[in-house]
């Protein structure tokens, strides 16, 4: 051994968890709990926060950039920023395709 201390690798950064009052401000921000993105009903356990700026890309653990999302529509957005995703979806049709009584 030289006696020099191991190198050690730089961590990524862990992921911050949406913290529990974020959480519940998105569901109190609307009546009715549907994801943001595909309008898809949701209850409590069904639903997950997302970031509307994911906070790998600067966004903030707050309740103004946190919405509710089906996790289906969450991880296909992953860490892109929701007008980003919000185009693809509004291309593809996805967008509220899941709400009662929608036709386009």
């Amino acid at each position: 051994m030289s006696g020099k201390p191991p190198v050690r690798k730089p961590r990524a950064a862990a992921r911050r968890s949406i913290t529990k009052s974020a959480k519940n401000a998105a569901f109190k921000r609307r009546n009715i709990v549907r994801c943001n993105y595909c309008g898809k009903g949701l209850t409590r356990t069904q639903a997950t926060g997302d970031h509307k700026q994911p906070v790998s890309k600067g966004g903030a653990n707050k309740q103004k950039n946190v919405v509710v999302a089906c996790l289906d529509c969450n991880q296909r957005k992953g860490s892109m920023p929701m007008g980003t995703f919000m185009q693809i979806i509004r291309a593809d049709g996805t967008y509220m395709s899941k709400r009662k009584g929608h036709t386009g």
